[in-house]
């Protein structure tokens, strides 16, 4: 009923989400509109309902057939029918246009958060934290194995139907996994603060909310550089990334974190510095708004 109310009145609509509704609804009603895409929907739907191990991009390459092919062609129909098409990654940008968007009308502005003021935290209850849902593509196992494996602890924020499978391996490392669940995203910087340093292991990020989040907080964080963690974290500078053309392990990059301690904090004024010249919300924000208002 307030869409019906707005769009009567003309209203510029920005979506993070009911895309294929708002294009739908557009056909019936003219109006303009801006979508923010989080992610490839179609991939995220057939990797948590284990229809596919496949990767994002080797997602791209495999002809789709029945639900997901229908699934695949709404998704791309709201896409063009979009006055703005925002994305947060340069990964994004680029299947944007794979899936027929317009480039011309494909912006990249990144995540954003509110960045508070640095305030250095020297009790840390735990040696690294992860955010995440827990889906197969996040990694958490992995996380557990290697962080727990070499006798650190780890906080997992989080919910998800890996949940039981992540407790079943947690408990071959007694007392150095803690599980909290989900948190409401307010809340979510309060576990971060817990930590000394942030670790993300999926095989997709756009750039991850919680990583720019932990970094405005300070922890220097450690993530997949083969994602779109590579367009926050300067490897050796704001933290370390393992895979791609890091050459690190994720020990490799655990490793870095403990041996030089002394350059952790210099580390951890450069997370919070990039966050707040590159993902600062009021300044990303008005990027957005600006495109929305500016859309024909």
């Amino acid at each position: 009923m307030l869409l019906n109310k707005q769009v009567n009145r003309g209203a510029r609509i920005i979506a993070n989400g009911c895309f294929i509704e708002l294009a739908i609804l557009r056909i019936f009603r003219k109006f303009n509109y801006t979508v923010k895409i989080p992610g490839d929907i179609v991939w995220e739907r057939a990797r948590n309902t284990s229809r596919t191990n496949l990767s994002i991009a080797e997602f791209q390459k495999i002809k789709l057939t029945g639900a997901y092919k229908f699934f695949r062609f709404l998704f791309t129909f709201s896409l063009k029918s979009a006055s703005q098409v925002i994305v947060p990654s340069s990964q994004l940008f680029s299947l944007a246009e794979d899936w027929g968007v317009d480039s011309s009308k494909i912006s990249l502005i990144y995540n954003s958060v509110k960045v508070p003021n640095f305030i250095e935290n020297s009790i840390r209850e735990y040696d690294f934290v992860t955010v995440s849902r827990l889906v197969p593509w996040k990694g958490t196992d992995e996380i557990i194995k290697e962080v727990c494996g070499m006798g650190l602890s780890l906080l997992i924020v989080g919910d998800g139907p890996e949940r039981k499978k992540l407790l079943d391996l947690s408990v071959h490392y007694p007392g150095l996994v803690t599980f909290v669940g989900e948190v409401e995203a307010d809340k979510v910087k309060v576990y971060l603060n817990k930590a000394r340093y942030f670790i993300l292991n999926s095989s997709f990020e756009a750039t991850s909310y919680a990583l720019i989040e932990a970094m405005a907080l300070g922890l220097v964080p450690i993530a997949n550089g083969e994602t779109g963690s590579d367009e926050v974290i300067n490897h050796g500078v704001n933290g370390f990334l393992f895979g791609g053309g890091s050459k690190m392990t994720i020990r490799d990059a655990i490793h870095a974190l403990e041996k030089d301690k002394e350059g952790i904090q210099k580390m951890a004024i450069q997370a919070h510095r990039t966050v707040d010249v590159d993902f600062n919300l009021n300044i990303n924000y008005c990027k957005i708004i600006q495109k929305s208002q500016n859309a024909k």
